[in-house]
């Protein structure tokens, strides 16, 4: 740098005014910035991030500063716009983040995938039991489906903890139906056993 600057950042856990001497190449900087946002909308959660930077020299006099801000974070799309209230050494961002288009059609297709499979399974259930045909491969997958529903909650990528936008769309709902067809099911087979025992 040419001039001694000062550089204020309001970032969360640094020193509010870091002083950099003329001649010497400004090291990198680490920010621990504050978001706003509702992590329980996944996976239609957006974020924003205020950032001020503001660059002064030894007399406390403005000094044109640009900044380029560049994102690397493949699950989330980053935009930036600079605020009209931005002045000569200073520099207003609003920072604005959501999930990936990736990231949305993922977690999309596996609430469908999972809304196809409890729909199949309502049939299956529903076509055992009018025909007094439960078994125990019924029960085994139904039991299966059971225990296999938090995975596929859980197997969607950057999933918040329970208490989503997705749990109560799908996820509550599929455990709860599955659990449903489990009881009728089961009820149905100790039923047909006991009709079929010999007296």
């Amino acid at each position: 740098m040419t001039r001694t600057v000062q550089i204020e950042i309001d970032d969360i856990g640094s020193e509010p005014v870091e002083t950099y001497d003329a001649g010497r190449r400004m090291p990198l900087h680490d920010l621990s910035l504050t978001a706003s946002g509702d992590t329980s909308l996944y996976p239609f959660d957006t974020h924003d991030i205020p950032l001020e930077i503001s660059v002064y020299d030894d007399a406390r006099n403005p000094v044109p500063a640009g900044l380029v801000l560049q994102a690397s974070l493949h699950d989330w799309h980053v935009t930036s716009s600079m605020r009209p209230d931005s002045r000569d050494g200073g520099i207003l961002l609003d920072i604005q983040a959501h999930r990936s288009v990736s990231v949305m059609v993922f977690a999309i297709g596996l609430m469908c995938v999972l809304f196809l499979l409890v729909v199949v399974t309502v049939g299956m259930v529903a076509r055992a039991v009018s025909l007094k045909k439960v078994g125990f491969p019924t029960l085994a997958s139904l039991a299966a489906l059971l225990f296999a529903v938090p995975g596929i909650r859980n197997s969607m990528p950057n999933t918040p903890p329970v208490g989503t936008l997705s749990d109560f769309i799908v996820f509550f709902w599929a455990l709860l139906i599955t659990t449903v067809c489990m009881v009728v099911a089961s009820v149905s087979w100790l039923r047909n056993a006991e009709e079929e025992r010999p007296d």
